[in-house]
């Protein structure tokens, strides 16, 4: 029997490759008013280049699980460093709002959660370019 030449290759690659591990780092963990939910901010680093911000709302009782944030992921630049994680505040139970250095590089960004509303934010308050406020 023949087997294309992907899947002998695919087959032959788990030896050869190391997997790197993900680490993460709870930053911040902001319970909602009505304190059924919470946003975590965290840090995940999967090797010295590709070190991201992330935000993800979970209910209250849930543990963050292994992954990038539900709600924001943004990238840092390995010569400059980690920065702080954008500021999250509560505005009400259904209205969350972030604050973000708008030098950062945004790899994914969502505007609702977990019924959350979420805002993006400069860091004087404004809304950030592209984003409904």
């Amino acid at each position: 029997m023949r087997l294309p030449f992907l899947t002998l290759l695919l087959a032959g690659s788990g030896d050869c490759a190391e997997r790197i591990a993900c680490t993460t780092q709870i930053l911040t963990v902001a319970p909602s008013p009505s304190g059924q939910l919470k946003a975590v901010a965290f840090a995940r680093s999967c090797g010295p280049q590709d070190i991201t911000m992330n935000l993800s709302i979970l209910p209250r009782v849930d543990e963050l699980e292994d992954g990038s944030g539900n709600v924001l992921v943004l990238a840092t630049d390995p010569v400059r460093g980690t920065t702080d994680f954008p500021r999250v505040t509560w505005r009400d139970t259904n209205q969350l709002d972030v604050r973000l250095d708008t030098s950062l590089t945004v790899r994914r960004s969502v505007t609702e959660a977990a019924a959350v509303r979420v805002s993006y934010l400069t860091p004087s308050g404004d809304p950030l370019p592209g984003t409904l406020p």
